[in-house]
């Protein structure tokens, strides 16, 4: 699924560049990889659970393959998101962020407890 998303994102890239805020090559990898959550496939599912000219057994299947499918990808997209954002720098905070932070709650903390 996710070499499908792949191909025909990197087909649309030259126009998803070139249009509004753009987009990066790091953006690029987070919609290939972070988009794919199954929503299609159980919409498809949806149809075919309600037409008739299925067999019953032909719809309990297919609904119960797509419903894991979504499941797995939601769970393994959702534990592995935040590496993925991690290892190429687009949620890294820079370390002057982090000490006037710590500053920050550090003077609170000083003013707070006198007060009190």
């Amino acid at each position: 699924m996710i070499a499908v998303r792949a191909v025909v994102i990197y087909g649309f890239y030259p126009i998803l560049k070139g249009r509004g805020y753009g987009l990066t090559k790091k953006e690029l990898l987070v919609l290939i990889y972070g988009g794919l959550k199954g929503g299609l496939g159980i919409s498809l599912t949806m149809i075919i659970t309600v037409d008739p000219y299925y067999s019953a057994r032909y719809r309990q299947l297919a609904t119960f393959y797509m419903g894991g499918m979504v499941l797995m990808t939601v769970i393994i997209n959702g534990l592995t998101s935040k590496k993925i954002l991690e290892y190429i720098e687009m949620i890294h905070i820079p370390e002057i962020k982090i000490k006037l932070f710590k500053k920050c709650v550090k003077e609170v903390l000083n003013k707070t407890q006198h007060k009190f």
